[in-house]
């Protein structure tokens, strides 16, 4: 990615300006030489990872400490990733920033897809923030380097390898390939921006991932932000009552399906790849789900090319009727195969994480330590239970209760699912990790034995270990 958007760059500094210095970039000065000021810091500023890098390299080595080396390194680290993920994020915020109210409709619609998608996790949850490095690389990094990306195929490549043949044979060819060159940008490039940053997320969070659904997750708030901002882009397009409609389109007929669907098969293959054991099986599984994302979206692109042609055609000239009838008929054709398809993958990996979940509890309740008795486990492993418990404990003794206790019961999913993540080779065991989950889980319940209970089944022997823990 970064090699590729050096040599946008790159082209975008020499280019010929013969009518005006236009940028292709959209950088947010209408000073040329100020423009031009950035775009050659931006090409240059990618020595600054290998220097940043040789003098924290150096300094690790000379540091006395195991501890001041690892500082060194992590600074090197943070370091190259800033400056390497900045140029990515030049022409975003212009598109968020011009938008107006629309920003505020598609932060809302993006916000009730992401609580959507997360109900998915119906055991283990990731912490919010993961979910929002995801939202965020899909709608700022990825979008950026997807708009870098457009610009070298559509703009570039054509005008640097046009024959001068300005027949209409020549011209009819020189379109036509900008316009396959924009369905395959579409089709491949967006997804290698998206795919990219599920892999990161996962990788640095792996310790959190419990396999295909957090990847299903992860992906799909990828797929979610990138929507965010390309939809603001074409809103900002838009003419008339066109935005209207592009709005309908993206953020209603198309949120859960379109992009969320392509980025969340692209993390089932992931999240599938965490939990294979050779590298050749983990990079067919990564390979396929972006190979099927990139193709869904190639089609995607064509066929609806395609349909705006037969306006009028075959199709009814009829703007309400393309937008309100053929578009999301064109929808539920094209993505529904897809959008069951990483359903009933999320399906086969909750499926898969109760049977283990439920191996481990009970032999967590057989320890005796606390965290967990015997007669919570089929609690836990109920979300319907759990949900209608934590309404109870709101109705009976307010919001504090409700907490507490949601508290505890995802302290007692995260033990038992570190106890199947270790028990399956997908983790690491450390010395101390079940002891401080059980340690957290007991003071969970220390701190509701002065709440009211409520007479539930398992309460006596609930307080009875975390007294005994006392």
């Amino acid at each position: 990615m970064t090699a590729l958007y050096a040599i946008v760059i790159l082209l975008e500094v020499l280019q010929p300006r013969i009518e005006g210095p236009e940028s292709a970039l959209q950088l947010a000065t209408e000073d040329p030489g100020l423009r031009l000021q950035l775009e050659l810091l931006l090409l240059v500023s990618w020595w600054v990872p290998f220097i940043a890098w040789i003098v924290t390299y150096t300094l690790g080595r000379i540091a006395r400490s195991l501890a001041a080396r690892r500082r060194w390194r992590a600074a090197g680290a943070w370091i190259a990733v800033g400056v390497l993920l900045a140029p990515h994020l030049v022409q975003t915020p212009a598109i968020v920033g011009g938008s107006g109210a629309w920003a505020v409709g598609c932060a809302v619609t993006t916000a009730v897809g992401l609580f959507l998608i997360t109900r998915l996790q119906r055991f283990d949850r990731m912490s919010w923030w993961i979910l929002v490095c995801a939202l965020g690389w899909g709608a700022l990094i990825a979008t950026g380097f997807a708009l870098g990306f457009s610009t070298l195929v559509n703009d570039f490549l054509p005008a640097y390898t046009f024959t001068g043949d300005v027949s209409i044979a020549g011209v009819d060819a020189w379109r036509h390939q900008a316009v396959v060159g924009q369905i395959i940008t579409a089709g491949f490039g967006e997804e290698l921006a998206k795919g990219a940053g599920i892999v990161l997320v996962c990788g640095l969070f792996r310790h959190r991932l419990t396999g295909v659904v957090s990847g299903i997750v992860i992906g799909a708030s990828v797929g979610l932000g990138f929507n965010f901002s390309e939809s603001l882009l074409f809103l900002a397009r838009a003419e008339g009552s066109a935005d209207v409609f592009q709005f309908y389109g993206r953020q209603g007929v198309s949120l859960m399906a379109a992009h969320l669907a392509f980025s969340a098969v692209v993390g089932a293959g992931v999240g599938l790849a965490l939990q294979l054991r050779r590298r050749i099986d983990k990079l067919a599984a990564i390979g396929a789900g972006y190979l099927l994302a990139s193709c869904c979206h190639f089609a995607t692109n064509v066929l609806l090319g395609y349909l705006s042609l037969s306006q009028g055609v075959w199709l009814p000239d009829n703007d309400a009727v393309y937008a309100l009838v053929v578009i999301p008929v064109f929808f539920v054709v094209m993505h529904a195969p897809l959008t069951v398809l990483y359903l009933l993958m999320a399906r086969f990996g909750l499926t898969s994480q109760a049977k283990g979940l439920a191996e481990q509890l009970d032999k967590e309740a057989a320890t005796g330590y606390g965290a967990i008795t015997p007669t919570e486990v089929p609690v836990l492993l109920s979300p319907r239970r759990r949900f209608r418990r934590k309404l109870l404990e709101l109705r009976g003794h307010g919001l504090k209760a409700y907490r507490r206790l949601d508290r505890l019961y995802a302290t007692q999913l995260r033990l038992g699912t570190y106890r199947w993540l270790v028990a399956r080779g997908d983790l690491r065991p450390t010395t101390t990790g079940a002891e401080v989950l059980r340690e957290r889980a007991v003071q969970c319940k220390l701190s509701m034995l002065d709440e009211p209970t409520t007479g539930q089944p398992d309460t006596a022997g609930k307080f009875s270990m975390a007294g005994a823990a006392r």
